[in-house]
C-alpha cells in the first residue's frame, strides 16, 4: 500500500484532495463553459491537480505550459489510477496540440506522485511499491466528420483549424488514438483516449452551457475504465 504522507509538502495550488470522491473539470470561454461532472467509488485517496497562477512560474515550467483541463490521481491501495482530462468544444479543431498536452501533463502527474509516496528516507533503493494506470479523456461539443458517401456525393463538414478530410490525424481520432512523436525519447508514443461529447443544458448572457456526467468505476489494468 502506498503510504500517503507528503501531500503537504505541495502547495494547495497544485494540488486538492478531493474527500466527497465528486468533483468537476471545466473549460471556460467568453462564449461557452464545458462542465465535466466526475464521481468515484469511496475507497482510496483521490486527488485533483491544480495549476498554478500565474502558469509561467513554478512547476509548469518544468517542460510546458500546455497542461490538459484536468489531472486526476486516485491511489488505491499499490495502484495509483491517473485520469488526463482535456475539454475542447471543437476537439477535431486541436488534434495536434492535444498529444502535447497528454504528454505534459503525464509528466506532471508523475513528479506529483512520487512527491506523493517517496517514503522520504534517502535511500538508494528506489520506491517501486506501485503500479501506475492511465486512462485519457477528451470531452467535446461538436467535431469534422469523416468523409462519408451520401447520395453518391462526398459529404464533409468543414470546421474551422479541423484537419483535411485525407488526414491520419482525424482517422486516428474516430479510433479513439492520438499520436505524438516524441523529440526526447525518439519514439513515438500511442494514446488511446475516451470520448464524452457534451449537451447543452443552458444559455445565460449569450454564454452556452455543456454538461456531461460519468461515474467512474475502479478498474484494474485494463485498456479502458468506461463502458
Amino acid at each position: 500500500m502506498i503510504i500517503l504522507r507528503n501531500t503537504k509538502l505541495i502547495n494547495c495550488d497544485f494540488i486538492e484532495e478531493i474527500n466527497t470522491f465528486q468533483t468537476t473539470i471545466s473549460e471556460k470561454q467568453n462564449d461557452f463553459v464545458m462542465n465535466l461532472h466526475l464521481s468515484f467509488p469511496k475507497k482510496g485517496k483521490l486527488y485533483k491537480l491544480g495549476k498554478h497562477n500565474p502558469d509561467n512560474n513554478g512547476m509548469n515550467t518544468l517542460f510546458s505550459q500546455k497542461f490538459c483541463d484536468g489531472i486526476i490521481l486516485w491511489f488505491v491501495d499499490n495502484i495509483v489510477s491517473v485520469y488526463i482530462i482535456e475539454l475542447k468544444k471543437t476537439a477535431t479543431s486541436h488534434l495536434e496540440k492535444i498529444p502535447v498536452q497528454f504528454h505534459t501533463s503525464i509528466l506532471r502527474a508523475l513528479s506529483d506522485i512520487a512527491i506523493i509516496g517517496s517514503p522520504l528516507n534517502y535511500k538508494k533503493e528506489p520506491n517501486r511499491n506501485f503500479k501506475i494506470q492511465y486512462n485519457f479523456i477528451i470531452g467535446t461539443v461538436e467535431e469534422a466528420l469523416l468523409p462519408s458517401k451520401i447520395e453518391g456525393t462526398l459529404k464533409y463538414k468543414d470546421l474551422p483549424g479541423s484537419p483535411s478530410k485525407d488526414s491520419p490525424i482525424l482517422e486516428n481520432y474516430y479510433k479513439n488514438i492520438a499520436l505524438y512523436n516524441c523529440r526526447a525519447i525518439g519514439n513515438q508514443i500511442l494514446f488511446g483516449f475516451e470520448k464524452f461529447v457534451f449537451a447543452k443544458v443552458n444559455e445565460i448572457d449569450n454564454c452556452k452551457i455543456y454538461e456531461y456526467k460519468q461515474a467512474v468505476p475502479w478498474i484494474v489494468e485494463t485498456r479502458s475504465a468506461f463502458s
